[in-house]
């Protein structure tokens, strides 16, 4: 066994990834759900599907959806990365 292996605790790598699978699953999967549950307008006709997936109730909602679809990803990606290089 080497030193490197013995400095890191056992449970340690295994919780980070975790984290790390949880950083990205769990909000994209609240966006993909929230993103099926807007397109079923459709079955209402061309109009309130328009409304509903194109026009935001609340100026921030627009800014909101971004960060839920998006800062997940960019967290994701970064830290994946530096677990890859160091």
């Amino acid at each position: 066994m080497s030193n490197a292996a013995a400095a890191v605790p056992a449970g340690s790598t295994f919780f980070r990834t975790r984290l790390g699978s949880l950083l990205a699953v769990l909000p994209l999967g609240v966006w993909t759900t929230w993103h099926l549950w807007a397109n079923l307008s459709a079955f209402q006709g061309a109009d309130a599907w328009q409304k509903s997936v194109t026009e935001y109730s609340h100026p921030l909602s627009q800014l909101f959806t971004g960060l839920i679809a998006l800062l997940p990803i960019a967290l994701h990606t970064v830290w994946g990365l530096s677990r890859m290089f160091v």
